[in-house]
């Protein structure tokens, strides 16, 4: 049964790649459904950094800036190398340092920001996605809808990508585990890496939020997965943990999440038939940090306009899907290379003592090294 009127997009996932596609469709004219299958807000695990290039485009989604005023830009960056002292670097422009917000806070307002662009936002969860000649159809419990197009920012997982594409994520795969701690003494306002052995070239990392709460976890690659659970719990609970010695007495931790990652740039396709691809749907995430909202908001903006310029000419509709293949390539294929080599470096026996080295060559260079990573995210 087919539940109201026939949208131009519907749009299967309502993260910051499905919001910022949303908006983007709703200005372009297009009519938007955006299913999402969790009432907001909810918790979404992820390290929540907002780095400079993704603050850039959440204003350039119409976020108000004073809703980020409860979480301060990000002060520095501490790089913590097992057996080294810790390295420290001070950003000096706070104005556009990164931020840490949840995405429980984040999601709820991109969409909102989507809704109020006119996008309709309806709660289900899809199980399946059909073309049918020009037409769309997403199936869940709460129905069928139809749709000239789809965007599957879905994540991992994706139903889109399984039902259109009959892909799943076939390149490198992380895991991570992520609590939040609450601190009464406080924290620096330094975002702090944590690099191990039993680590790399994964890390464990402490983001602050605001003046006593922090985003804390640890990340790995899939194949040193079965490691995660016990990493994870010294992390946050052995006397000998990095963490445990910047925090306070009175500290607590809660909230625990753990989730897969699709790591770097791959093969797979992001454009097929009447539908796309965005964000972690996509295979997005930077293999060297994890970091993907930025990768998310900017592939759900690119995928809008090409989306929108094929409902405007139908008869050019795969010229302009498959234009949104060649712009991500041209885009992000570059930059996530750039972090799997480095990566790599991180993985050799060497790599860590040759990343403290680095930090310690200069004042100047350790300077670069944080306005890089503060961007990344």
């Amino acid at each position: 049964m087919i539940l109201g009127d026939v949208h131009d997009v519907i749009v299967v996932g309502g993260g910051p790649a499905g919001s910022a596609a949303a908006i983007g469709l709703r200005r372009a004219g297009a009519s938007v459904l955006l299913l999402e299958r969790q009432e907001m807000p909810r918790d979404k695990p992820c390290g929540d950094i907002l780095g400079t290039q993704a603050l850039s485009l959440v204003a350039e989604l119409g976020l108000d800036r004073r809703a980020l005023d409860p979480f301060p830009p990000l002060r520095g960056f501490a790089l913590h190398v097992a057996g080294r002292r810790p390295k420290v670097s001070r950003e000096r422009d706070l104005a556009s340092a990164p931020r840490v917000v949840p995405r429980k806070i984040l999601d709820a307002a991109l969409i909102d920001l989507a809704v109020r662009a006119g996008a309709e936002l309806r709660h289900a969860r899809v199980d399946q996605v059909l073309q049918h000649g020009e037409t769309i159809v997403t199936r869940s419990r709460s129905g069928d809808h139809e749709s000239r197009l789809v965007i599957g920012a879905d994540g991992w997982g994706s139903v889109v990508a399984r039902s259109l594409f009959e892909e799943r994520h076939a390149g490198q795969t992380g895991l991570a585990g992520r609590a939040y701690v609450h601190d009464p003494r406080g924290f620096e306002g330094l975002m702090r890496v944590f690099y191990s052995e039993e680590t790399r070239p994964g890390y464990g990392w402490l983001f602050p939020i605001d003046r006593t709460h922090a985003n804390v976890g640890v990340g790995v690659l899939r194949s040193d997965g079965h490691a995660l659970p016990a990493l994870f719990r010294h992390f946050l609970e052995d006397p000998g943990s990095p963490l445990l010695n910047l925090l306070g007495d009175g500290a607590s931790v809660d909230s625990e999440r753990t989730w897969p990652l699709a790591l770097g740039w791959t093969a797979r396709r992001r454009a097929a038939g009447r539908a796309l691809l965005a964000g972690d749907a996509a295979s997005l995430v930077g293999p060297l940090t994890g970091a993907g909202i930025h990768s998310a908001i900017r592939s759900g903006l690119m995928a809008a306009r090409s989306a929108a310029a094929a409902l405007a000419a139908p008869a050019s509709t795969a010229f302009h899907l498959a234009a949104y293949e060649r712009d991500c390539a041209r885009w992000f294929r570059p930059r996530l290379g750039l972090e799997r080599l480095i990566q790599r470096g991180l993985a050799a026996p060497a790599g860590l003592g040759a990343l403290s080295a680095l930090f310690t060559a200069s004042p100047r260079l350790d300077a670069l090294w944080t306005h890089l990573l503060f961007s990344l995210g």
